[in-house]
């Protein structure tokens, strides 16, 4: 009895010392970091890793990461680091969107939003970036066709409906863009902007 007590207490002790050692690697202390905003140095230690510059998930995390610190140009480049190791990769199409969103690059939001369409044509995340995109390039028409679209699919999503009535009022749609408000007041009763239109609209 006593063999076993010695033995299993070694094995605890020995799991314990394990999971120590793992809560001090680069990952986890990386994620300590970045929870404290200190964004740089959270990349900084993923990035001394060896062999980092071929793992894909640390050159996603490095990538994310600069873009949190607002370093955009060197989080583009970590993402297409990432697409030479995974072309597919729809973490990464998406993920290179963020910073190019934030320099308002919206010829090449749509162009890997439409990479992660190809593959996944009813992508949420995808599709959301795309209609941001469409926005900032004014083109409305197609603003209007794809948010009519992902209503049909998404119909309890507010988002999907902020598009559409945005759509509809640079097309002059304005009683569209009205019902289309007030659908967005459904989902999310305290939305400043659907409630602006709706009580300017009203007056």
């Amino acid at each position: 009895m006593r063999f076993y007590y010695n033995f299993f207490s070694i094995l605890i002790l020995s799991t314990l010392s394990t999971a120590v050692v793992a809560g001090n690697s680069p990952w986890s202390e990386s994620l300590a970091l970045q929870a404290k905003g200190e964004y740089r140095e959270a990349a900084q230690l993923l990035a001394i890793m060896p062999d980092s510059n071929n793992s894909e998930f640390a050159v996603l995390r490095i990538a994310y990461l600069n873009y949190l610190n607002g370093s955009y140009n060197d989080s583009i480049n970590f993402y297409k680091r990432a697409l030479t190791l995974n072309e597919n990769s729809i973490t990464a199409h998406l993920g290179i969107t963020l910073p190019l969103m934030a320099q308002q690059r919206w010829r090449q939001v749509k162009r890997h939003a439409n990479h992660v369409l190809n593959i996944s044509p009813l992508n949420y995340s995808a599709n959301i970036k795309l209609m941001i995109a469409e926005e900032g390039l004014a083109e409305w028409e197609n603003l209007l066709n794809r948010a009519t679209e992902l209503a049909h699919y998404y119909p309890a999503d507010a988002t999907v409906y902020v598009y559409l009535a945005r759509a509809n009022i640079w097309l002059g749609n304005n009683d569209k863009a009205f019902s289309a408000y007030h659908e967005v007041l459904k989902r999310i009763p305290d939305h400043i902007e659907a409630n602006l239109y709706v009580q300017a609209t009203e007056k």
